[in-house]
């Protein structure tokens, strides 16, 4: 509604109810943990639960968005990633039939004027 009305008021009860939503989730989140920490007992393995997923080290690769498609599984994302390095350092065709005779025709229209411009002058003296 702020957005709509660019209200200050409005801005700051958005900011208010805001800050209570991010207060009362960060509530919600510490009870949980406290309520998992006191469930976790050495006897039934429950420890070794608890602690390993703070030992992982998770390498969470977004998914890519390329021209097969998406990718999502890491078979999938090495293969798009391959493909994209082999597509980078591949040579250009920068041949152009069309091109190379127009600059063929361009210098030989040079050496030959410069020829016959080069004939009005002196040669230099010898010093």
């Amino acid at each position: 509604m702020f957005q709509t009305y660019r209200d200050p008021v409005l801005k700051r009860k958005l900011n208010k109810l805001n800050k209570q939503i991010k207060k009362l989730d960060q509530k919600i989140e510490t009870e949980a943990f406290t309520n998992e920490l006191l469930n976790v007992n050495a006897t039934d393995g429950t420890v070794w639960k608890f602690v390993t997923t703070f030992k992982k080290k998770t390498k969470n690769i977004p998914s890519f968005n390329g021209p097969g498609g998406i990718a999502n599984t890491d078979l999938e994302k090495a293969n798009f990633l391959a493909e994209s390095l082999e597509t980078q350092f591949t040579l250009n065709n920068i041949t152009n039939p069309d091109t190379e005779e127009l600059v063929a025709d361009s210098v030989m229209r040079f050496r030959t004027e410069a020829n016959s411009v080069c004939k009005d002058f002196d040669p230099p003296s010898p010093i």
